[in-house]
């Protein structure tokens, strides 16, 4: 019996992970080599987003369209990741004036 998965199967979720996290941690090293710490701190994130953008833009440039949807799959999975560390930050840090009232 052929099951049809809804996601995308857990091993390639953990290639895309693995491979955005050496992106983010070149990105350190990226902006850092500037000799400016303030830019080597955010710059993970910044590369770990632009990265993946740039490989859409590249892609739909140059009429690539797996290379496109390559692009825009990395990007969409940096994005979600970022907002998902933002909110669980945000409600890791709200959390002790919620349970204050109780």
């Amino acid at each position: 019996m052929d099951v049809q998965l809804p996601f995308l199967p857990f091993s390639l979720l953990l290639f895309i992970n693995n491979f955005l996290l050496i992106i983010h941690e070149a990105g350190h090293t990226f902006f850092g080599s500037f000799g400016n710490r303030f830019m080597a701190i955010p710059g993970g994130t910044l590369l770990e987003i632009l990265f993946p953008l740039l490989i859409f833009v590249f892609g739909w440039w140059n009429h690539r369209r797996i290379t496109a949807e390559l692009g825009l799959l990395l990007t969409a999975f940096a994005w979600s990741m970022y907002w998902i560390g933002m909110i669980t930050l945000l409600m890791f840090l709200l959390y002790p004036f919620f349970e204050r009232d109780k």
